[in-house]
């Protein structure tokens, strides 16, 4: 069992993400669950934001208005952000 990966994803999992996870031979866990070291395989590998740590995360959602749990990890915060920031740049207000 020690050879198997897992991914932590925000659920609910759309049937075609968790197709796509499993052909890569990955296990899909909840990212609420994600240990606080955990990065996430598609995370960019560069650039302000792949440098926010969790306390900066909440700081930048907080700016947003954006609701988050406070024990959130580090994945779903970042996952939050991204999509902010996807909002944003479409024009969105991010919240």
């Amino acid at each position: 069992m020690s050879d198997q990966k897992f991914i932590y994803e925000t659920h609910p999992v759309s049937p075609e993400r968790k197709a796509q996870l499993r052909a890569q031979g990955y296990r899909i866990r909840d990212a609420a669950f994600a240990p606080s070291d955990y990065v996430h395989p598609d995370a960019p590998k560069g650039g302000k934001e792949a440098e926010l740590n969790a306390t900066q995360l909440k700081e930048e959602l907080t700016k947003r208005n954006i609701e988050f749990a406070g024990n959130a990890s580090k994945v779903v915060l970042k996952e939050l952000y991204d999509q902010a920031i996807a909002d944003e740049a479409a024009g969105g207000t991010g919240a």
